[in-house]
């Protein structure tokens, strides 16, 4: 690079906020906010288990990977150190609860500290009840990021409903783009969502608005959840848990219901329907001993906000095995869309009757172009890779898997075993942190792939876009991302104005809003051109599109002829640039274009 085009990149930022585009970023982000308030969401079904989900065999056991291994296999090893200063500008976010252990940590490691911030009370931080779910949350991220700068921001504890104030506000505040959320989302008894969540909204109407990037947990109910639709082969009024022939496949297994084991304490059931299609259904959720004693019961009570939830709660003074079931009270013998879902003291492992083939909650299921959800995978004994058993999963009624892709879920981290899908999605936010001046979902689409899955794990169980790919993402990123590119340069005067254009190529835009812009130079000496107020002449467009890759994109530029008196008959040349709106202050590769021909011409 020469030092004349140096000098340009190096004020180029400033140019552009001092151009219209710059003027009105503000407004910018108050039209996307009031463009999504109007948006119409449609209503989200979710589908009965097909056929095949359900006659394939099971995923081999996984198993833990050392951090060590999992960083060789996703290709962190590959990028080697310095990872900041070679992208400049990423900054990552970690919302979550808990972060005792911190303190500690780095005060044992002072480099580490200086690019650590932690953004709650200190007391929470000695105090022995805090939980340490984010601590180790973080230690993950730092693992695939050693030297770019980390936030925490401590939750309030009320889980997904109150995460979206901290990254809205971390955004503004801190410039931080890439956010972790691995908090707990229980919405139980979302089956058939004409509504839209709560939590949809947020991250829709705050994500799309600030272009903040949130990768989140897909959760871990797969052990816990049982989603089938109702049937009652044998008339005895109570809802088949399975069909006949499942049942027949399975030896051992209950046709009118599920063993589960409850622990000493609390246990907590919820049993939803699809209410919209059935809107006459109305059951009973019971719990019994092995030997048909009951235990408890519940049932849908008028006025509940949930119209077809029923919460079961029991508390158990040991831990034994019980059989829950579905009673019919009113409505259709079959063809109900059911999921019964069990939290609290029960013991996943031991919930053999649970089928875990629709597991995903009706948000997971909206698609939005700033969150990806992460599932978990771990290993087989002989290193390959398989779904975590306890990462959930889903299919939507248009086919699309959930969740988007699968990190490392079962990890060893300093010796101590860390397992959930919060684990795997900080690992993945951390590997594309960095990745500024562009859509990360489309990277993530671009760079992952099916490969690494051993042999035999069903479509349904390996998420929508698998694993990413260590090549890609590392050794052949430059070329999946490819140049951005300006072609077709042309210039015209017309109507008192000096026009401008070209065509634009970019990979992964989608949803952002970035401009295009030219500065005029001397044609001789590459000197910034201003107008009779002092000012660089330049001028720029703003982009937006729900096309991922920009291809051929047409800019059109005007300058207006006064602004380029005493201009007539010298040479003159283009500078051309882009810049994303969610970086004001860019690093050089966001507002680089990689392919430009040297354009020059005389007024």
């Amino acid at each position: 690079m020469s030092r004349a085009q140096g000098r340009v990149l190096a004020f180029f930022a400033v140019v552009l906020a001092c151009s219209t585009a710059g003027r009105a970023q503000q407004t910018s982000y108050q039209t996307r906010f009031l463009e999504e308030l109007k948006r119409q969401v449609p209503p989200v079904t979710i589908p009965a288990p097909t056929a095949a989900d359900q006659a394939a065999a099971p995923a081999p056991k996984a198993l833990p990977l050392d951090i060590a291994e999992a960083k060789r296999l996703m290709g962190v090893d590959a990028l080697g150190p310095g990872l900041a200063a070679r992208l400049p500008g990423g900054k990552l976010g970690i919302v979550d609860l808990g972060f005792r252990g911190l303190k500690e940590w780095l005060a044992a490691h002072p480099d580490e500290a200086k690019l650590t911030t932690y953004r709650g009370s200190e007391a929470e931080l000695t105090d022995a009840q805090t939980p340490d779910h984010g601590y180790w949350v973080y230690r993950v991220a730092r693992a695939v990021l050693p030297d770019v700068p980390i936030y925490l921001y401590p939750s309030s504890g009320a889980g997904v409903a109150s995460v979206m104030d901290p990254v809205v506000m971390a955004a503004a505040r801190d410039g931080v783009e890439v956010f972790n959320m691995s908090l707990a989302a229980q919405f139980d008894c979302q089956l058939d969502e004409t509504k839209e969540d709560e939590f949809s909204r947020d991250l829709r109407l705050a994500l799309v608005q600030r272009e903040t990037f949130l990768f989140v947990a897909a959760g871990n109910a797969r052990n816990t959840t049982h989603t089938w639709v109702s049937s009652d082969s044998n008339d005895n009024g109570y809802v088949d848990f399975r069909t006949a022939a499942e049942a027949a496949r399975h030896p051992g297994t209950d046709l009118d219901g599920a063993r589960v084991m409850v622990g000493p304490g609390d246990n907590r059931f919820y049993f939803s329907w699809d209410a919209r299609n059935h809107p006459g259904d109305d059951y009973a959720l019971e719990l019994e001993t092995r030997e048909g004693q009951p235990l408890a019961e519940a049932r849908h009570k008028p006025g509940e906000p949930a119209e077809a939830c029923v919460i079961l709660d029991y508390r158990a003074d040991r831990q034994m095995q019980a059989r829950l079931r579905v009673k019919r009270l009113a409505g259709a013998k079959s063809g109900t869309l059911m999921r019964v879902s069990a939290y609290g003291q029960v013991i996943p492992a031991e919930m053999v009757d649970f089928n875990g083939l629709q597991t995903a909650l009706a948000y997971e299921f909206r698609q939005n172009p700033f969150v990806i959800f992460v599932g978990g995978f771990g290993k087989t004994a002989d290193g390959k890779l398989v779904p975590s058993p306890f990462s959930d999963l889903g299919r939507a009624a248009d086919g699309h898997l959930v969740p988007d892709v699968l990190g490392p879920g079962q990890l060893i981290v300093d010796g101590h075993e860390i397992e959930g899908t919060s684990f795997a999605s900080p690992f993945l936010t951390a590997l594309y942190a960095t990745r500024v001046g562009y859509n990360l979902k489309n990277l993530v689409e671009h760079t992952t792939g099916f490969a690494p899955f051993a042999p035999g794990v069903a479509a349904f169980e390996r998420s929508r876009l698998g694993i990413p790919d260590a090549q890609k993402v590392t050794q052949q990123l430059v070329a999946i991302t490819g140049p951005t590119k300006v072609e077709k340069v042309s210039h015209a005067i017309e109507g008192g104005d000096l026009v401008i254009r070209y065509t634009l190529s970019r990979c992964c835009m989608q949803s952002l809003v970035w401009y295009a812009a030219v500065v005029l130079l001397d044609g001789t000496t590459g000197a910034v051109l201003k107008d009779a107020a002092g000012k660089p002449i330049v001028a720029s467009q703003e982009l937006r599109s729900d096309i991922p890759d920009q291809v051929g994109t047409p800019v059109v530029l005007r300058i207006p002829m006064s602004e380029l008196q005493g201009l007539k008959g010298r040479p003159l040349k283009l500078y051309f640039g882009v810049r994303v709106r969610a970086w004001p202050a860019p690093p050089p590769a966001s507002i680089k274009v990689d392919e430009a021909p040297e354009y020059r011409f005389t007024l």
